[in-house]
């Protein structure tokens, strides 16, 4: 698992003091940032979908569904079974079942899936800056590709290459229960900086936080994503998904009864008090903000 939860006192105690009390602004669209600058590879570094790795689909999917209303849809990716999750009518995330043995440790964990033009010149980047190919790339039809990959740090990345026009997903209304921002937490900022820059095109935009623990802008807008350093903490460099919700402390409240865990509860030091990060039942993280369009 990559967020250990003995780990979590140490690596809060570093976002509190710095990056997460600005992270994920108010409202991302007017926040001051360096666009993408288009790389070879044609990202633009767009991420447009989410997918929730996990060794307890049933208890995920009650999870989600009774915190954040999601319901699903069943269907199937490459003949195995594939959890489709909705907002209303919307697609907002994916749930795929892994298999592990009782004395493994689970690797329950979201990946975010970035947007590129060409996904075998951008898993070539990817190897070329560091990184591996696990898994892919693989069609899943209609001339829609993916990949999973990690970085040169070893953070999961999901690649998308498909010919639908996803300028919904990134510039349309973000719907409570939805994906709206994501930040990169960095062993090595430098190097994360770097690498993001080569593949993806991100710039280090405006840094906000302290000047300790600053918070990078890798990219604005509802699509984009942004960077913090936790290089004291004993957790690995990971991209933490960010979803809308419309009270994080009420829904904080109810993770536990739900089986899940409360990692950042929310605090009036942090956004005053509007943001949260949780664990589900298999141990897969991510924050929970409220935000204004």
């Amino acid at each position: 698992m990559i967020f250990r939860r003995s780990s979590w006192a140490l690596l809060l105690a570093l976002l509190v003091a710095g990056g997460l009390a600005t992270a994920c602004a108010k409202n991302p669209e007017t926040t001051p940032a360096v666009e993408s600058t288009g790389p070879g590879v044609g990202t633009g570094g767009q991420f447009v979908w989410h997918e929730l790795i996990t060794d307890d689909v049933v208890a995920s999917r009650h999870f989600y569904g009774e915190l954040l209303g999601w319901e699903f849809e069943q269907t199937s990716r490459r003949g195995k079974p594939y959890s489709l999750a909705l907002v209303g009518d919307r697609y907002v995330g994916g749930i795929v079942g892994v298999d592990r043995r009782p004395s493994e440790e689970s690797i329950a964990q979201w990946v975010s899936y970035m947007l590129v033009t060409e996904i075998d010149q951008a898993t070539g980047a990817i190897e070329r800056g560091g990184g591996r190919v696990l898994v892919g790339p693989v069609s899943l039809g209609t001339d829609t590709w993916a990949a999973l990959v990690v970085d040169s740090q070893g953070a999961p990345l999901g690649l998308l290459q498909t010919p639908e026009d996803l300028s919904a997903v990134v510039e349309g209304t973000i719907p409570n229960g939805g994906f709206l921002w994501r930040d990169y937490l960095a062993q090595d900022v430098e190097a994360a900086l770097t690498f993001y820059a080569d593949f993806a095109g991100f710039q280090r935009g405006r840094e906000q936080g302290s000047s300790n623990y600053p918070h990078y802008v890798l990219k604005e807008g509802r699509g984009g994503a942004g960077l913090m350093p936790i290089e004291d903490a004993p957790v690995e460099s990971n991209w933490l998904p960010y979803v809308r919700v419309d009270d994080a402390a009420a829904l904080a409240g109810r993770v536990r009864d739900l089986g899940g865990e409360v990692l950042l509860a929310p605090s009036s030091e942090i956004r005053d008090g509007s943001l949260a990060i949780v664990a589900d039942p298999s141990g897969a993280a991510l924050a929970l903000v409220e935000w204004t369009q």
